[in-house]
């Protein structure tokens, strides 16, 4: 999988790497100016573009999101900004992922298992909507169906999932 980072906080970028190093076996390029970043965008063929919304001060992160949408090249928006008239704007584009730094990495882990198939290669567009989804207890990854599901209660940071017996 050819992933492009497209972040000008240096140890954030470094951060990003690690994970990806760890959890997704790929071929990373960071670029760390939005100058790089529509360079790299426009020179290679990505499987996911990750980027940062504000890169050198300037909100031209939606530009660089705007190009991968047009190349119909999947992306993932990262931001230290929680406002809600960016998400909205960015929407349109339909990223595959929205996060806020720092990054909650079990999400995007979560995003990446849900997004991608075994091989890291096929879009899960391309198949039939899956009837369960997977859950990280500790570090084991348990299957809960949708069938078995009455409802999700949230309580603070956590999610109860209630299900039938």
């Amino acid at each position: 999988m050819e992933i492009l980072i497209v972040e000008d906080d240096v140890s954030f970028a470094l951060e990003l790497q690690i994970f990806f190093e760890k959890h997704n076996p790929c071929k990373l390029t960071v670029a760390n100016s939005f100058r790089q970043g529509w360079e790299y965008l426009q020179t290679n063929k990505w499987e996911l573009v990750m980027l940062d919304l504000t890169l050198e001060g300037v909100e031209t992160g939606g530009v660089l999101a705007k190009q991968a949408h047009d190349l119909k090249i999947p992306f993932i928006v990262v931001t230290a900004h929680k406002e809600l008239e960016k998400l909205e704007k960015i929407k349109e584009l339909k990223p595959l992922g929205y996060f806020t730094k720092p990054l909650d990495k079990l999400s995007l882990e979560y995003l990446l298992f849900n997004n991608f198939s075994a091989d890291h290669r096929v879009p899960m567009e391309n198949h039939q909507k899956p009837d369960s989804f997977l859950i990280k207890i500790k570090s084991k990854w348990e299957t809960v169906h949708f069938t078995n599901t009455m409802y999700f209660q949230v309580k603070g940071n956590y999610v109860e999932i209630h299900q039938r017996d």
